[in-house]
């Protein structure tokens, strides 16, 4: 513990001296240990105490410190600090309705550190040449866990964690057969896939965009690694966010027929990776068409469908506030007993995000992130056209990529629900400061 704790110091330091200085340095630190779940790695596998919590709390006194000391005030963060509030409002309320208490607490706890994490961002996330640089910090994680993750499951390594980052538990692929999925630093293939599959419209952005070859290289190593990922954790939702992220660029971009090219060259070169499993996992997606299958006929589909309506009904007997924040599971059961459609006698999530905020939030809840969810498509709209309008356009093209890793990360969220809320919010952090990182752009170009 003490060579830990030196090292939390050093590192604390370091960070300090960087971030004051510079505070993109710090949105960097941040965004890389979020995304890659450092500080929970280093807890359960390392014994380091958590960095977490100091680090916010650093990241946050060096911002007041900058605009105490400096008068550089942090723009764009009254929005964002809106929205959390409204929803920790929200919850807050719901505790009144939660049959268990100690969770709801545990859940409005971990909310506040979440939206803290939203406001900060904002307030880091300040100049137009800090775009490029907050991408590339993501697809560095990527390349990091993707690589780790493509080269245990080619290996076949699943015993060796790889430090914490690269799970791997046997689970159900399809019918009676059981196999290893990858699931990386977060331990579950499903949440998994969410947050690789939100990554590959950046690699592809960047390696369309980038000038110089090397940083080609790595752009194209990014989405390559982080696909064959998605595609190895057998997730069928992560390859439907994985679709919707990809046409969603493609619609934008209208891409040329070398580029078109491009991308089915790389496609056709993963499909000698593609599991014979894996094809057939995705064909049970058929089940849900009208005519063409019975989700009771396939048990994760049966209980996935059990799941959603069940989330249904708890909105339907409790519609203003839900049945309070992490409270769905403790519910679970009494109503699907009632329904008759999930043979397995156990607390089971919502695995909806979205059902999930209806059941356990209510009306309240849906409206405020209606509201999260319109100021994020605005925010990336408005950056898009600002960009455009001063002749930035691969800073518009970037804006526009992060739209649909964007798409591709809330299309997940409809077939999971929000264990690992972290990504969401630092996601939208990144989201909300889009407008003023192009208006600072366009202030330049008004002066010039």
């Amino acid at each position: 513990m003490g060579v830990a704790l030196i090292v939390v110091l050093l590192g604390g330091g370091i960070l300090a001296l960087g971030a004051f200085s510079t505070p993109v340095f710090g949105l960097i630190v941040l965004a890389s240990i979020t995304y890659l779940r450092l500080s929970d790695i280093l807890v359960h596998y390392h014994h380091f105490p958590s960095i977490a919590k100091p680090l916010i709390a650093l990241l946050l006194g060096l911002v007041l410190m900058r605009w105490i000391l400096h008068n550089d005030e942090p723009r764009g963060w009254p929005l964002p600090l809106m929205l959390i509030t409204a929803y920790a409002i929200v919850i807050l309320l719901s505790l009144f309705f939660a049959s268990n208490f100690n969770a709801a607490i545990g859940a409005v706890s971990d909310f506040i550190k979440d939206g803290i994490i939203t406001v900060l961002v904002v307030m880091l996330f300040q100049k137009s040449e800090d775009f490029r640089k907050v991408v590339w910090s993501l697809l560095f994680v990527g390349i990091f866990l993707g690589t780790l993750s493509v080269y245990q499951y080619l290996s076949g390594t699943f015993d060796n964690l790889y430090w914490g980052f690269a799970q791997a538990p046997v689970l159900n692929i399809v019918g009676k057969t059981d196999q290893a999925r990858i699931a990386g630093p977060i331990g579950d293939p499903n949440f998994y896939a969410q947050i690789m599959a939100t990554l590959v419209p950046l690699g592809i952005n960047r390696f369309f965009a980038e000038k110089r070859m090397l940083w080609r290289i790595f752009a194209l190593w990014a989405a390559v690694v982080s696909t064959l990922t998605v595609i190895f954790t057998f997730s069928r939702g992560g390859f439907l966010a994985l679709t919707v992220g990809l046409l969603a660029l493609a619609f934008y971009y209208r891409p040329s027929l070398p580029q078109i090219a491009v991308v089915g060259a790389m496609g056709m070169a993963l499909l000698p990776f593609l599991p014979a499993e894996y094809t057939a996992r995705l064909s049970t997606l058929t089940n849900f068409l009208p005519g063409r299958g019975d989700v009771r006929n396939e048990v994760s589909l049966r209980g996935r469908t059990s799941e959603w309506i069940v989330a249904g009904l708890m909105f339907l007997d409790h519609p203003l506030l839900g049945v309070g924040i992490r409270n769905y599971p403790e519910h679970y059961l009494d109503y699907s007993s009632r329904l008759g459609l999930d043979p397995r006698r156990e607390n089971r999530e919502p695995h909806s995000f979205y059902l999930e905020i209806a059941a356990e939030s209510g009306l309240a809840g849906i409206l405020v992130f209606t509201a999260i969810f319109w100021s994020l498509y605005r925010s990336i709209k408005t950056a898009r056209e600002t960009f455009e309008k001063i002749g930035a356009q691969e800073e518009a093209a970037l804006t526009v990529a992060f739209g649909a890793a964007m798409l591709a990360y809330l299309s997940a969220a409809t077939f999971i629900h929000g264990a690992f809320p972290r990504y969401f919010w630092l996601l939208l952090g990144i989201g909300l400061a889009l407008p003023q990182v192009a208006r600072t752009l366009q202030q330049r170009a008004d002066e010039a």
